[in-house]
């Protein structure tokens, strides 16, 4: 997988866990896909596609972000969670601190801890603490339940993970409005592959 396919699948990947947030705070779903979390636990960026596997997994990313580029979104809340998560994930690379403490946690989470209990555990105790903060809006009962809320933190930091991988890889912001038309093009290719 080229970087630029590489940057548009991260993208796609961020949209999704925002989309994710939305579905969990709204009822339709409990926790994020396998895809996503899988990749919160793993940081070695050697096989960009790797990452990315099966393929067929992130569709639902490729299409949340199609739809936000042409500003299809039935809701506001999931673009306002994609752009707050690209915005956290800007804060924690500016935070030493921040990062070798969220390596440190990752890193110590064993295999069969990986859940998204574990993963939003590790987002209260790291990212929560930076700016922005992320408010998701939903259901306010239903946002207070322990599961729905660790729900929503492993998606969160799912979301964090993607857009820090997409800023490694060379991804910009203006790319997104600059580029449109070239990233929907290749959000149709990745889709069609």
């Amino acid at each position: 997988m080229n970087r630029w396919n590489a940057q548009i699948m991260s993208f796609a990947a961020v949209c999704e866990a925002a989309a994710v947030t939305e579905q969990i705070a709204a009822g339709s779903r409990d926790t994020p896909p396998v895809h996503l979390l899988g990749a919160v636990f793993s940081q070695e960026e050697d096989d960009l596609a790797a990452i990315f596997e099966p393929r067929a997994a992130f569709l639902g990313g490729l299409e949340h972000a199609a739809d936000l580029l042409r500003g299809e979104l039935r809701s506001p809340n999931p673009a306002r969670y994609t752009v707050q998560l690209l915005k956290l994930s800007a804060s924690l690379s500016k935070s030493r601190e921040s990062i070798a403490h969220l390596r440190q946690l990752l890193d110590a989470t064993p295999s069969h801890q990986r859940d998204s209990h574990r993963a939003a555990e590790i987002y209260s105790q790291t990212l929560s603490r930076l700016k922005p903060t992320i408010v998701v809006h939903g259901n306010g009962p239903r946002l207070q339940q322990p599961g729905v809320a660790d729900g929503i933190r492993a998606s969160l930091l799912a979301g964090v993970r993607f857009a820090w991988l997409w800023r490694q890889i060379g991804g910009k912001q203006w790319h997104l409005v600059l580029r449109r038309a070239q990233v929907l093009r290749t959000i149709n290719e990745l889709r069609m592959h």
